[in-house]
């Protein structure tokens, strides 16, 4: 199944965060749509704060790794909720080092201020 993508939004002192849900399998061809609707979204809530959970899904390509760290340019990242499976390929890619990554989407938004 491709990836499918859930935004929601939540409110704290600072501004809105937005959070994104992913599941199914993200493995790239998809990407540019992905950061397109990513962006559109973000603009409308007029937000950089991100959370992307993880939870859900099952597999991701390099490509689609590069997706979620090309977000990284322009939003506050934060990964919650990442399998054993997804956190080897972020290992492998050192993208384990880049990201911003927390247990659980509640540590995630306490960080923000």
């Amino acid at each position: 199944m491709p990836v499918q993508t859930i935004f929601s939004r939540q409110s704290k002192p600072g501004g809105n965060i937005v959070i994104i849900s992913l599941s199914g399998r993200f493995v790239g061809q998809e990407s540019e749509d992905f950061i397109k609707e990513v962006d559109g979204y973000m603009a409308a809530v007029q937000t950089n704060r991100l959370i992307i959970d993880l939870a859900n899904l099952e597999y991701i390509s390099s490509r689609g790794a590069g997706a979620l760290f090309t977000l990284t340019s322009n939003y506050q990242v934060k990964t919650v909720n990442i399998s054993p499976l997804i956190r080897n390929t972020f290992s492998m890619l050192q993208l384990d080092q880049l990201f911003e990554i927390y247990p659980s989407r509640e540590e995630a938004l306490k960080t923000y201020k």
